[in-house]
């Protein structure tokens, strides 16, 4: 293959829909995982993922607080990040993260795997484009 794979960290504390993602994804990008929203990060801050996969409600640094933690790095800024939940989300929450520019869109964890696979390669064709 002529061009690296992009880089895609799923950040989830749930470590079978980690797992799953991983698998799902694995085929087209090269995948890193992160349990927590910290160690999301961190991580990001040294691999400098094309894309974060991020869940909303962790245990310590929630998805939203790990938004901004990202917007605060000079390498993490730029970096799209779907966001996933396996909650309702509603639309008032839906805006408390477009506020953030590196948020990238959302989907549901119930959503099928094809939709979800073909949200990432959407997002890392345009995003910022």
């Amino acid at each position: 293959m002529d061009k690296e794979l992009k880089l895609v960290l799923i950040v989830d504390d749930d470590k079978i829909y980690r797992e799953l993602l991983h698998c799902a994804l694995s085929d087209l990008f090269r995948v890193i995982t992160a349990e927590d929203g910290a160690a999301g990060v961190r991580m990001a801050k040294v691999a400098l993922p094309d894309l974060i996969v991020m869940d909303v409600m962790m245990p310590g640094m929630s998805g939203l607080e790990a938004l901004k933690a990202l917007l605060q790095g000079e390498g993490t800024a730029r970096i799209p990040v779907l966001i996933c939940t396996g909650t309702n989300f509603d639309p008032g929450m839906r805006n408390i993260f477009r506020i953030e520019r590196n948020c990238a869109g959302f989907f549901s964890k119930t959503a099928p795997l094809d939709f979800i696979v073909g949200t990432v390669e959407r997002t890392l064709g345009g995003f910022g484009a």
